[in-house]
């Protein structure tokens, strides 16, 4: 009978750790992966309007909307981790996940580079700062964005 009463304890107490580790680290991390992922997808999916000007207000308009509502998640979900694991860089370790000064930053070279939509083309470097915050963007997020030549 102990031996049954010790199995089913030890069962209870493996389940409720192992959804500790679930809910406070692999689902936080799943979701900052996810998010990343999205950043990747949307600076290809909008290349041609972020970098050839001008581009159409409603299309400024949904892009700017986008790339703010990133920027805002991708903060977020750095957060959702739980703070002594962002201190031990165990996220960079583990998860192969950017620092938190280059999540920072990333977040903030999104937001220029939605600002950045309603420049004018004749505006001095304007192309040049595309470029750059785009590569900014891929190289704190350790992404991948080809160049494209139009």
């Amino acid at each position: 009978m102990i031996d049954f009463v010790l199995g089913t304890i030890a069962a209870i107490v493996t389940f409720v750790g192992g959804q500790f580790i679930l809910k406070l680290v692999i689902e936080p991390a799943q979701e900052m992966k996810r998010t990343i992922g999205l950043i990747s997808h949307s600076l290809i999916k909008y290349n041609k309007d972020i970098s050839n000007r001008p581009i159409n207000k409603d299309k400024a308009h949904e892009i700017y909307d986008h790339l703010n509502e990133l920027a805002a998640k991708l903060q977020a979900s750095f957060y959702l981790i739980p703070k002594w694991i962002r201190k031990s860089n165990c996220l960079t370790s583990v998860f192969g996940f950017p620092s938190q000064e280059n999540i920072l930053k990333a977040s903030q070279q999104i937001q220029s580079l939605a600002s950045g939509l309603y420049s004018l083309p004749d505006e001095t470097r304007i192309y040049e700062e595309i470029a750059y915050r785009k590569r900014n963007i891929c190289c704190c997020l350790d992404i991948f964005m080809p160049e494209v030549n139009e």
